[in-house]
């Protein structure tokens, strides 16, 4: 993967706040259009740019081409995804193996920091991250044009697909779905459900 050019455009609100978009055209050969690990580890799904602003999108157009792209855009007031949003999804894919690939599962925040391999004193210290990474995660706008690869068909989907990664379902101990609190010392879970353009190509 080859960065030819890089442009940067901003958008002032009257109420004073601002969105930006950074577009980097992208030489990439046509066949590596794009499979979910292409998605992950060549395309800026998760950007490896500590210096993102937030509100700060980020537009790639594939070979030069405007309508071939992936489109990243982070909510109001947020960043888009980096470093370790990329762990938290990694170790759900790891839990959803465990639960035979099902696209909706259930796992406890503890569960994702084990899949994270961090150790046992920096496991409690990440809870609140990844609380907050699944929230990033959900509402992060991904916007495929051209160039969102469906398994199912075997080939580009050329269409415009603008979906997120997961959807997040918080269910608390006080609650009534006692049976996924058979460990007393649970006190949440998250139903995790793998967005359909996402699950097609992992799986």
């Amino acid at each position: 993967m080859e960065i030819i050019s890089e442009t940067k455009t901003e958008i002032i609100f009257d109420n004073g706040t601002s969105e930006e978009t950074i577009e980097t055209s992208i030489d990439l050969p046509e066949l590596n259009l794009v499979r979910m690990d292409m998605n992950v580890i060549e395309y800026p799904l998760f950007s490896k740019n500590k210096r993102r602003k937030v509100n700060q999108s980020i537009r790639y157009k594939l070979n030069g081409r405007t309508d071939k792209y992936i489109e990243v855009k982070p909510i109001a007031g947020k960043t888009i995804p980096r470093d370790f949003e990329e762990k938290v999804f990694i170790a759900l894919i790891s839990v959803m193996r465990k639960n035979n690939y099902s696209r909706n599962f259930a796992v406890t925040i503890s569960e994702i920091a084990d899949n994270m391999k961090v150790s046992a004193y920096s496991k409690k210290a990440i809870h609140n991250q990844i609380k907050m990474a699944l929230k990033k995660l959900s509402e992060t706008s991904y916007t495929f044009k051209d160039s969102l690869y469906s398994s199912i068909k075997n080939e580009l989907l050329t269409d415009t697909i603008i979906t997120n990664m997961m959807s997040v379902r918080i269910f608390f101990k006080a609650g009534k779905k006692e049976k996924y609190f058979k460990d007393g010392r649970i006190k949440e879970i998250y139903l995790i459900a793998i967005s359909q353009h996402f699950y097609d190509n992992i799986i």
